[in-house]
């Protein structure tokens, strides 16, 4: 069905009975704008005014719907036509309400799955992902991670005598201190013409014991001869995936970002 052609019928046959779109509104009890909307081929009238419309017109549903006067020996072919018509754009219908509810409900479906991984962090003290979803919430600082970072880079700066930044993996507590797993990149630089160049670089992962105290009791890093299984002899799988991440993640280059900055500071402090 041709709406702009349906809509152009009913405007000539409307003009052809000296009618205004006030006066065809009137006879059908709806309002002047419905009928310029459908003679602007913008829409087509419902299908419950569609006999009364055509009794004012003077026509058939048939004619209305083809947008031309029909003879008898149309008429029937017409019609067959036209409920062919019909019966498709309901099914195209029918199809378009079907994806727009599946898409409903995938979004329904996301938006609930966002809430609860929200809710679930804030119920265990964790930054949310998605959104506080209106509640009052901010999860309490627990300086722990950062304090055992501090000590290790401490330690590591003392021994190497070199800027040391600490990347934690993970952090297990048991009943005589802390074991941590880290990524350590310790860097030495030297001064030139006023800029901190790098000079030498070690990345490794290490296991590291520390007392109740935070003191460094124990710190064991894979050999190079044995690397794979001391890999395996000091890390538990989830730690040596996160291992083969860890140059992917961007992690590394924050640690080399870190250094540069303490090793800046470092020699403007020399330098004053």
């Amino acid at each position: 069905m041709d709406q702009i052609k349906i809509g152009a019928f009913i405007k000539e046959l409307r003009k052809a009975k000296n009618m205004s779109q006030k006066e065809l509104s009137d006879r059908l009890n709806v309002s002047d704008r419905t009928i310029s909307k459908w003679e602007r081929g913008k829409g087509l009238p419902d299908v419950s005014l569609m006999l009364p419309l055509c009794e004012v017109l003077e026509i058939s549903v048939n004619e209305l719907l083809c947008a031309k006067h029909l003879k008898e020996e149309e008429k029937e072919k017409k019609a067959e036509e036209n409920i062919m018509v019909a019966l498709d754009e309901n099914d195209k219908k029918k199809r378009c309400l079907k994806w727009l509810s599946a898409f409903l409900i995938l979004i329904v479906v996301s938006l609930g799955s966002c809430f609860m991984i929200d809710v679930y962090r804030m119920n265990n003290n964790e930054e949310v992902i998605f959104s506080r979803w209106g509640f009052e919430y901010a999860p309490s600082y627990d300086p722990l991670n950062d304090r055992v970072k501090c000590a290790i880079e401490s330690y590591f700066e003392d021994e190497k005598m070199a800027f040391t930044s600490v990347h934690i993996f993970d952090l297990e507590e048991d009943d005589i201190g802390y074991t941590a797993y880290v990524e350590v990149l310790s860097q030495s630089y030297i001064l030139k013409n006023d800029q901190a160049i790098l000079d030498e670089s070690v990345i490794s992962p290490y296991r590291i014991k520390l007392s109740e105290d935070l003191v460094i009791e124990k710190s064991e890093r894979p050999l190079d001869l044995s690397y794979n299984e001391d890999l395996d002899r000091l890390f538990p799988n989830n730690i040596k995936e996160a291992i083969f991440d860890f140059e992917s993640s961007g992690f590394a280059e924050k640690l080399k970002i870190a250094n540069e900055a303490k090793a800046n500071l470092y020699f403007k402090k020399i330098r004053a």
